[in-house]
């Protein structure tokens, strides 16, 4: 369970506030780039989210803003700020966050690959992710 460890790492610079936290139980199960330097990072500047899953409540969370580090997608390491988190509901083959925003979560095997979906600060629809098994 190593990206769980590295997630926890970064759990407290969310504890202590009022907006919604990640739960100490949640993993790392997937990471996109709305970016369009690099198909396989999260580069500066680029807008990035990260889709978590919870099995002790069978919840799901999205991280999603601007990157201020560049990372691999298929690294499990969290390096992005953890805020804000936007509580998801897996809709079918897709997390559904905020008011009308969406990730297809598809091809769970950890392979770069080019998804689709809606997220704050973008008007990029087609970003590149990378998944793992819940």
């Amino acid at each position: 369970m190593l990206r769980r460890a590295l997630l926890l790492i970064a759990f407290a610079a969310g504890c202590g506030s009022d907006s919604p936290t990640l739960s100490s139980t949640a993993s790392l199960i997937g990471k996109c780039s709305f970016g369009e330097i690099d198909y396989m990072r999260i580069e500066p500047g680029e807008i990035f989210l990260y889709a978590t899953f919870d099995p002790a409540n069978n919840s799901y969370a999205v991280v999603t803003g601007e990157a201020q580090h560049a990372e691999s997608l298929t690294d499990h390491a969290v390096i992005q700020d953890l805020e804000p988190v936007y509580s998801a509901s897996r809709m079918g083959g897709q997390l559904e966050f905020g008011d009308d925003k969406w990730i297809g979560i598809g091809n769970a095997n950890g392979e770069v690959h080019s998804g689709g979906g809606e997220t704050y600060g973008t008007e990029h629809v087609y970003p590149s992710c990378a998944y793992w098994s819940e």
